[in-house]
């Protein structure tokens, strides 16, 4: 009984970890560019529900403005219309545009997110930790950088675990070297070995 609720403590862990259904919790993860990208969104779609309100809303008066020619004991009913229709299109203009906003910010999460993943990844690579690999969610941009980053970093990680290999079977056989010139020959590879190092750096 202990084991299986150690499981499942460890299991809601992971899940309060990742947030809900694997989505990170925090959607504003690069704030300022995900706020401005979806109020400029959500700015441009407002100038074309104006442009689009504005002429069902000049339809709309111009057929009412006809029927109270034709029957003017209806205006008290043509004008109630009128407000009604007018609070139902400003009503359904908000709630598009807040559907614009949040879409616009969970799709700018996606490369927002991914962005944060991999410069945390590259800090830990330039603290040394070339095992480091990036793992995006399922849906976020920038896939083509996972890839390229994990490369970058499989190919250093073999680099240096070469080199140390290197080291340690050159430093053994200098520990068992007997004479000078086994201990020059030893020298001169260590020099090309960092040699070879520098060159990297250029």
């Amino acid at each position: 009984m202990s084991e299986e609720t150690s499981s499942l403590s460890s299991a809601i862990a992971a899940v309060k970890s990742r947030g809900l259904l694997g989505y990170r919790k925090n959607f504003l993860v690069d704030k300022p560019y995900q706020l401005k990208a979806a109020v400029t969104l959500v700015a441009l779609v407002l100038v074309l529900l104006g442009f689009v309100n504005y002429a069902l809303y000049s339809a709309s008066l111009a057929s009412a403005a006809q029927l109270l020619t034709e029957s003017p004991e209806l205006a008290e009913m043509i004008r109630g219309q009128e407000r009604r229709q007018a609070i139902l299109i400003i009503a359904g203009s908000l709630v598009f545009l807040g559907g614009v906003f949040a879409v616009s910010i969970l799709e700018t999460h996606k490369t927002a997110g991914a962005a944060y993943n991999i410069e945390m990844k590259m800090g830990d690579v330039e603290l040394g930790h070339y095992a480091a690999r990036v793992r995006l969610r399922k849906g976020d941009n920038l896939r083509g950088l996972e890839d390229s980053f994990n490369r970058m970093g499989a190919a250093l990680e073999q680099r240096t675990r070469q080199d140390a290999e290197s080291l340690q079977r050159l430093a053994s056989e200098l520990d068992r070297a007997k004479d000078l010139v086994a201990s020059r020959q030893v020298s001169a590879e260590i020099h090309r070995i960092a040699e070879r190092q520098f060159a990297r750096l250029d």
